[in-house]
């Protein structure tokens, strides 16, 4: 039999959660930033009124347990500039802190007291894709839209509108159009988009992406040519019989008919079996948290995704898979 992730030891979990725990409240609290701006044990403790000593004590044990903070002759200090450690304040975002809620209602979540979707912290599901979309624009994406000459996109599930900026920074012809459902995600979209001076040819707009052909008029969805939805799908899985996905797609095609459509996103872990070796670690706990907020598991294959495209009307054209973000992830050409 082929060997999983293995498990770690109690001991290792429960350092882990504290581990977590501090570091979530040290960024939470914007201490990791004042650490990064070159602050001391004495100037975070005049300013907040925390015991040095204590402050210190588990500032030396997230030294030690921890790549995020790092200790020197001069004190303390966190390197924003370090792409890990971006990457780490991305996931202390998205699951401690926009997915956090939801492990401390897991009761309520199954007994359906509770909707896991509404405990979700969108504030903090913006801020994980803002720190990550610094560096981690998806080149695959990006050259895949420049192999089609894509001129006019739409961008469902935008987020903080990093792949948009970044397509239409290297493309001086290209037009388009993000939408979110997240209100921080389209503040921060919106500032970005200025900052960059892209306002002419970009826009955000907030609202449900299984409403998108109500959020756009026709003349704007008769421009597009290409849609693109990535970390979108994964989120219409939380019912058994396929109603979610199936109306999606659906409303997709009703708006964009016959336009090509990049969807990227990952493959679930928990409906493989578990023993299987390429079952990835965050792919699992990724899992967890979209259970726990009503999203449910995703496809673990690119079959059983060309399963759900075929069976709504559309006709899968290239399909690429790989890793990344410790996630096992995929990109399928498709026309709608």
């Amino acid at each position: 039999m082929s060997e999983g992730p293995v498990a770690p030891s109690m001991t290792s979990l429960m350092e882990g959660y504290y581990v977590v725990r501090l570091l979530d409240a040290f960024h939470h609290e914007g201490l990791i930033e004042r650490l990064s701006a070159g602050a001391t044990v004495d100037d975070i403790s005049n300013e907040r009124g925390y015991a040095p000593a204590r402050l210190a004590a588990l500032l030396d044990y997230l030294s030690v347990r921890s790549d995020v903070v790092r200790k020197t002759a001069a004190g303390y200090f966190v390197d924003m500039a370090d792409p890990e450690t971006r990457f780490a304040l991305h996931l202390l975002d998205q699951y401690a802190g926009a997915y956090g809620p939801c492990l401390n209602s897991v009761p309520e979540i199954l007994s359906g007291r509770v909707d896991g979707a509404a405990l979700v912290d969108q504030a903090r599901h913006a801020a994980a894709f803002a720190c990550a979309d610094r560096d981690r624009v998806d080149e695959d994406l990006l050259r895949l839209l420049a192999e089609l000459r894509v001129d006019a996109l739409v961008d469902l599930g935008c987020s903080v509108a990093g792949l948009l900026i970044e397509y239409a920074l290297r493309h001086p012809q290209a037009r388009g159009i993000g939408v979110d459902s997240s209100p921080s995600a389209i503040a921060a979209a919106q500032r970005r988009i200025a900052e960059n001076g892209l306002s002419e040819r970009l826009r955000v707009v907030r609202g449900d992406l299984r409403q998108v052909g109500a959020l756009l008029g026709p003349d704007e969805r008769n421009v597009v040519q290409c849609v693109v939805a990535t970390n979108v799908a994964n989120s219409f899985f939380g019912d058994d019989d396929g109603a979610q996905i199936d109306g999606w797609f659906a409303a997709l095609r009703s708006a964009f008919p016959s336009r090509i459509m990049l969807l990227g996103d990952y493959f679930g872990s928990l409906s493989q079996p578990l023993d299987d070796p390429v079952a990835c670690v965050r792919g699992l706990f990724h899992d967890v948290a979209q259970v726990l907020s009503g999203q449910g598991v995703p496809p673990c294959n690119l079959v059983q995704w060309s399963d759900i495209l075929v069976r709504n009307g559309c006709t899968p054209i290239r399909a690429f898979e790989g890793n990344g973000g410790d996630m096992r992830r995929f990109i399928v050409l498709l026309q709608l």
